[in-house]
């Protein structure tokens, strides 16, 4: 799990994140990278958007929402400061390994 200063809440940022945000496509993620609120000093902030119809388990959706954030956990010093970033998977993104996954997600939100 992130931290409390790494995430972000889409019920209060998700309008802000569309309307000024930069949306970047790969074949594992979309990606909507917008400055932070808070400052470029702040620390990056995540979201993970996983959909039902890419996953309609509940089961699925909750493992690759974990595999995704425990990725970004590690690696947080990897991401550009002062960001928020709302991810969303594709269906490709199921059976990739976790270090494709990782480079498209740094390659996206850089």
């Amino acid at each position: 799990m992130l931290n409390k200063q790494n995430r972000l809440s889409l019920r209060t940022e998700r309008v802000r994140l569309e309307k000024t945000g930069q949306t970047r496509h790969s074949s594992l993620f979309i990606v909507i990278v917008a400055p932070s609120s808070q400052g470029e000093a702040a620390f990056p902030r995540f979201a993970l958007l996983v959909s039902k119809k890419l996953a309609p388990l509940s089961v699925e959706r909750h493992r690759l929402k974990r595999l995704i954030t425990e990725i970004i956990r590690l690696n947080l010093n990897e991401f550009p400061q002062g960001k928020d970033i709302l991810v969303i998977p594709k269906k490709n993104s199921l059976s990739v390994p976790r270090e494709q996954i990782l480079t498209d997600l740094k390659q996206l939100c850089s």
